[in-house]
């Protein structure tokens, strides 16, 4: 059912340009071939979509790290076959299922220590506020590293129904502004700690009182 290839990004020795005309190439394949996932599912809140697919890549695929001779993409079907996939294609098959069910959403490519070019790719996705989500889910807990140098974010639009990757936005960061991205990330987690214990608290409730009334009808 779930056709896959493993792609060549453009030739041996391939540079980040050659890395974002590959995944623009075969964005429009992947995303077809996410339409068929029906084992994943949308909620409609496009963050909690996002970490859904990101926690399903994390928990059912092994990252294996290309090597420097050959740079390779994986479409959503072989890493459905192989179990396996790099950066490029964890970014490539979670890009694809945003996609396919019509979020706002893109890759965020990343160097770090300076480096002259990205090293690194992972996704993002626009919130209901036109807001950028991002997440990596090559991480633990998908959080996005603060230590990143240098980013291109590169967004998914859609032109006649096909999905493309356009620029959007380059960014080279010094001391300052790592610190300050640091500090939204510690943010952004606590934000996430504290509406898990709501909801936490809210399903205790909710508990507690589906017990009290079975105890009043026990009584009766």
């Amino acid at each position: 059912m779930y056709q896959g290839v493993k792609i060549p990004a453009s030739k041996p020795n391939a540079d980040t340009r050659d890395i974002i005309n590959a995944l623009a190439r075969i964005l429009p394949a992947a995303t077809k071939q996410a339409e068929q996932l029906t084992f994943l599912k949308k909620t409609g809140d496009p963050i909690a979509d996002a970490l859904n697919v990101g926690k399903y890549v994390q928990n059912n695929f092994t990252y294996i790290k290309d090597g420097l001779l050959e740079q390779n993409i994986k479409t959503p079907g072989a890493m459905l076959a192989t179990k396996t996939g790099d950066c490029k294609s964890f970014a490539l098959f979670i890009a694809a299922v945003l996609s396919a069910w019509k979020y706002k959403n893109g890759l965020r490519f990343a160097g770090y220590n300076g480096a002259g070019q990205p090293t690194h790719v992972y996704n993002f996705v626009l919130t209901d506020q036109n807001k950028i989500f991002t997440f990596d889910a090559c991480l633990p807990g998908l959080v996005e590293s603060p230590n990143a140098t240098l980013i291109e974010d590169m967004q998914v639009n859609h032109i006649a129904g096909v999905p493309v990757l356009n620029e959007i936005s380059t960014g080279i960061y010094g001391r300052a502004e790592r610190q300050a991205r640091r500090q939204e990330r510690r943010e952004r987690r606590q934000e996430r700690r504290e509406d898990r214990k709501e909801r936490r608290e809210q399903r205790r409730e909710e508990g507690r009182g589906v017990f009290q009334v079975g105890k009043k009808i026990a009584l009766a």
